[in-house]
């Protein structure tokens, strides 16, 4: 498929320490604290250096799949080609991070 079909789709992920770009050093991400699991920073840093097949696999080996879990993996099936997968995986993402924000406005609300 046509990467530039997305428009903004790259400048989406950057926001979540994705390097989009073709550099030839790995991109750093300062969004990870210290409890970040540890999978997926393996995952990230395989995404980072262009290994997106072993991201893949580490993404797939993990259970607890969260809003950050379904923006990496919606990144790695672009990067591989398989956009119709990423764009589903985008939305849910996005539809976690919004459920999770109200959440949060509710607890702090009261």
């Amino acid at each position: 498929g046509n990467q530039q079909d997305f428009g903004d789709f790259e400048d989406f992920f950057r926001a979540f320490g994705f390097d989009t770009g073709r550099q030839e050093q790995g991109g750093y991400n300062p969004n990870f604290n210290q409890e970040e699991d540890v999978h997926l920073r393996a995952a990230l840093n395989y995404f980072n250096n262009g290994y997106y097949n072993e991201a893949r696999n580490v993404l797939d080996n993990i259970e607890n799949r969260t809003s950050k879990w379904y923006y990496y993996s919606a990144n790695v099936n672009y990067k591989l080609g398989n956009n119709i997968k990423a764009l589903e995986e985008a939305k849910i993402a996005l539809r976690n991070i919004r459920q999770d924000a109200n959440k949060a406005l509710i607890v702090y609300i009261q």
